[in-house]
């Protein structure tokens, strides 16, 4: 055996064991015997690439994620490497490939889908690189070339769990939910212990609004893996959307924003003896609003609560004689705490319709009226109407995150005789032009409010109506006895339910619902209807 292959039997040997950096240095070892060994070549390029991605990606990888810059170093070595080997070989699938891969993990998707493309015309009968193509077009957001080319996975390959997986991840961003349910069906029964399929088809039936159908996906996840926390929160999440009160409380207890490791709904134990606890906030400020309605019950019981809560309602809570002390806890980091306010539906065994406490009572500190009401009327003449399109992060969990095109709302809103007070938190230029565009008229900009619960708290008092996605405001309002107009989006927060026009925990509010083909005519339409019913028609000038 030569010096050349020995290197290379020794390389081979450190690839298939993982050892990544030890490769490649064989492979280098046998470039320096042989500058025109092209397999060497390729080795040491692969070795690279395959030890950023182990670093980078542990487990599946279901997104690829920036390369940190410790490790862009290999990926630009093995980038020289597979460019000098294209120079001479310019038919070498298996280059191109892994040319795909560098551009990938560099995020320069563009050439990444030239590389696959050029891989998958050289090789066709390579599922790999075809597969590889589909992530590709998925990541740049092609997603029904995506799918085409996860289908042609799966046919040169029907025993791909993640073929299957991705091919029903591209139909579900494509829009035929129909056929992405037999295909998550088939990546699980091909791989019982692929949580993230079991996770995608519970969310896909919960976007269908067939919440049995997906929480049996989720009980048979949950069967296998019981440590699975965030199926357990979506199951109650499904639960509390169907009105089935005590069990998903019971689940709530695994919500992903609690700092306490609760992985099942059985591991979760307490009771309240009448004694002084110490009570935190948890999830957002409307949250925390929202189940403050619970606390008097708590009360009753014959606790006494110290309560933690976010440094921006600190005003509107100090001094209430609902608690025992007020204090502020900027972060959620560790369990110093009795209980989180999110627990106080469970503790207080809230189990039918009725058991709904009123909301949380605010007051509105009567010295801030005269200042607002009087930029009210400098802007413009009353009615005046609070707006708000857009709540959570798009990069947040789709139900957490809500958003009404603000051309299609300005639009239905139109029609309304009197002012528009912006409340949208840090809405874009595009956005106010938009809507100001639709709704024929400028707005009076008071988003700023937000950064001041009382002052916020204090202009919802001095609204006519108020229109816009849940969001804390929302929860101000109803604290004041103020009511809204709510765009619900599908699949729609739990808290508003699954059907009508009301929901028993914001009594009076009227709700308006985005269809499941994600269309709001329909919804703007009846809003639109019930503002001329109360105000007139206005002839538009």
């Amino acid at each position: 055996m030569g010096v050349l292959d020995n290197w290379t039997k020794q390389a081979v040997a450190l690839h298939r064991a993982g050892n990544y950096l030890g490769a490649a240095k064989c492979y280098r070892s046998a470039l320096d015997s042989n500058q025109n060994d092209a397999q060497s070549r390729l080795g040491f390029a692969k070795a690279y690439v395959d030890y950023v991605m182990s670093r980078k990606q542990p487990g599946l990888g279901f997104t690829i994620d920036a390369v940190p810059p410790e490790l862009s170093g290999y990926l630009d070595a093995a980038l020289i490497e597979v460019q000098t080997l294209l120079r001479a070989h310019p038919s070498l699938a298996p280059a191109w490939g892994l040319l795909g891969d560098i551009r990938l993990n560099r995020r320069e998707l563009q050439e990444a889908i030239q590389a696959y493309r050029k891989a998958v015309k050289l090789d066709a009968p390579n599922a790999g690189y075809k597969y590889n193509l589909g992530w590709a077009l998925y990541e740049q957001k092609q997603y029904a070339e995506a799918a085409e080319f996860f289908a042609k996975v799966v046919a040169l390959n029907p025993k791909s769990p993640m073929g299957w997986h991705m091919l029903a991840q591209a139909k579900i961003q494509a829009g035929e939910w129909e056929t992405a349910i037999p295909a998550y069906e088939r990546a699980i029964s091909l791989a019982p212990d692929l949580m993230e399929s079991y996770g995608a088809l519970a969310r896909t039936h919960r976007l269908q609004g067939d919440y049995q159908a997906s929480n049996r996906v989720l009980e048979a996840a949950i069967m296998r893996r019981r440590d699975m926390k965030d199926f357990n929160f979506i199951m109650a999440t499904n639960l509390l959307t169907l009105k089935v009160w005590a069990p998903a409380w019971r689940h709530y207890v695994c919500r992903h924003s609690t700092p306490r490791e609760v992985m099942a709904p059985e591991d979760f134990c307490f009771e309240t003896d009448g004694r002084r606890l110490v009570m935190r906030f948890d999830q957002g400020l409307g949250d925390e609003l929202f189940f403050l309605r619970f606390l008097p019950r708590l009360r009753e019981m014959g606790a006494e609560v110290v309560y933690q809560t976010h440094r921006k309602l600190y005003p509107l809570l100090k001094g209430n004689p609902l608690f025992a002390d007020v204090q502020i806890a900027d972060v959620m980091e560790g369990t110093d705490f009795d209980l989180l306010v999110g627990d106080l539906p469970l503790v207080t065994q809230m189990r039918k319709d009725e058991d709904i406490p009123p909301a949380f009572r605010l007051e509105v500190d009567a010295s801030r009226l005269a200042t607002l009401r009087a930029k009210l009327a400098e802007f413009g003449p009353a009615p005046y109407m609070g707006l708000t399109w857009q709540a959570g992060r798009p990069d947040t969990v789709k139900a957490l995150f809500k958003e009404v095109p603000p051309h299609e709302l300005g639009r239905a809103l139109s029609g309304f005789p009197g002012t528009f007070v912006m409340l949208q938190r840090n809405p874009s230029e595009a956005d106010v032009e938009a809507m100001e565009a639709s709704l024929g008229r400028p707005m009076l900009d008071m988003s700023k409010l937000n950064d001041d619960l009382q002052d916020m708290l204090a202009l919802l008092s001095l609204l006519d109506e108020y229109v816009g996605v849940s969001n804390t405001n929302m929860h101000l309002s109803e604290g004041i006895d103020k009511t809204a107009r709510v765009l619900v989006p599908n699949p729609p927060e739990w808290r508003w339910l699954d059907k009508g026009d009301e929901s028993p925990w914001f009594p009076g509010f009227k709700v308006y619902r985005q269809l499941r083909d994600m269309s709001w005519d329909d919804a703007l339409g009846a809003l639109t209807r019930d503002l001329q019913d109360k105000y007139g028609r206005q002839e538009k000038q």
